[in-house]
């Protein structure tokens, strides 16, 4: 359908970059890289195509190209598009290992005023890069100040309970999300399962799990935010 709508509009930009994103999701990369390239050079001032592509090129983990796409960076979050742009940025910086600038960047963008719903994403955005550096005591205050009813939220709680040595209230929390964890979206449920192999969850004993272990839970967590 996109193909015929291109086809028939060669101008409509939404189109192309709704096949651009339909590509990704068959996972046809090069094909959706090149037609979010051809996007962006034809229509450069389309933000929705620009972060399309940053999130495409993070995927494969070119961060300085994808963080390159975005432009510079909003001087501050107000508006919904330099909200979006900041939001994706904070993240390309995290996974990249820029954990420290990304928090920076999400505790500036917390000072201005921004509707709760998305304050709520740069809140949880915030803890875990929390969690990403250690800081499950500061994480697990942040999320246990926002709404609790949101699997995402409960998610990252998850990590931080467990990753401060609480084994109680993990398998407490653990039990409550996989009760649920076929209504979940999938990349909660993703999200769960690294954790919970991460930490032994399904197992009696509470674990520390290895570097290389964490950044699977923080890479899980990162698309799950994204696609909150």
């Amino acid at each position: 359908l996109y193909k015929q709508i291109c086809k028939r509009w060669p101008n409509d930009v939404v189109a192309h970059t709704g096949l651009a994103e339909v590509l990704k999701a068959q996972d046809k990369i090069e094909r959706a890289e090149g037609l979010y390239k051809q996007i962006c050079k034809r229509w450069p001032n389309d933000v929705v195509a620009r972060r399309g592509l940053a999130n495409l090129l993070r995927t494969r983990g070119s961060y300085d190209e994808a963080l390159a796409s975005l432009g510079p960076p909003p001087g501050n979050p107000r508006g919904k598009q330099n909200r979006y742009a900041l939001h994706i940025r904070s993240m390309i910086l995290l996974e990249s290992g820029r954990v420290e600038e990304a928090g920076d960047l999400l505790k500036r963008c917390l000072e201005y005023p921004i509707p709760p719903r998305e304050r709520r994403i740069f809140q949880s955005a915030l803890a875990l890069a929390e969690l990403r550096l250690g800081r499950w005591e500061e994480a697990e205050k942040r999320l246990t100040e926002l709404p609790s009813e949101a699997p995402s939220t409960r998610t990252l709680l998850l990590h931080a309970v467990a990753g401060s040595g609480k084994a109680e209230k993990a398998q407490e929390i653990h039990s409550q999300l996989t009760a649920k964890i076929l209504t979940f979206r999938l990349p909660v449920r993703k999200a769960i399962e690294e954790i919970s192999g991460a930490f032994g969850l399904d197992t009696p004993t509470l674990r520390a799990p290895p570097e290389e272990r964490l950044e699977a839970v923080v890479a899980a967590e990162i698309e799950m935010l994204l696609a909150a």
